[in-house]
């Protein structure tokens, strides 16, 4: 499946942080701050995206490459392949222009059966 939309690092308190995807199909409300959670992807330790491509609004590349689950931290999930504090660097900011190729399926787009 390849996504288009926003990737972010999500907090939660009590609970770490962590990256977390938002299809653009799912976005709505001003400067896209609301999304749907049919729409998410968040990545976690069986989590593997085969590129994660990331862009900033000035259409810099920051990152184009694959993702896997690398425990940092307290099991936060981080990339193998980028350095942690790359990957820390890239949030900053907010959200980040992204898009994904994985076979990880958004609920949106599974079929419901009875």
């Amino acid at each position: 499946m390849k996504y288009t939309g926003l990737i972010t690092m999500h907090s939660e308190m009590c609970c770490g942080q962590w990256p977390q995807f938002h299809d653009n199909r799912g976005l709505h409300g001003d400067k896209n701050q609301f999304w749907n959670w049919d729409y998410t992807i968040n990545f976690g330790k069986h989590t593997k995206i085969q590129r994660l491509f990331i862009w900033d609004n000035d259409g810099v590349i920051l990152y184009d490459g694959p993702w896997n689950f690398f425990a940092y931290y307290d099991q936060m999930p981080m990339s193998k392949e980028v350095h942690p504090d790359y990957w820390l660097s890239l949030f900053w900011n907010g959200h980040m222009n992204c898009e994904i190729e994985t076979d990880e399926v958004l609920e949106a787009d599974k079929v419901k059966t009875i």
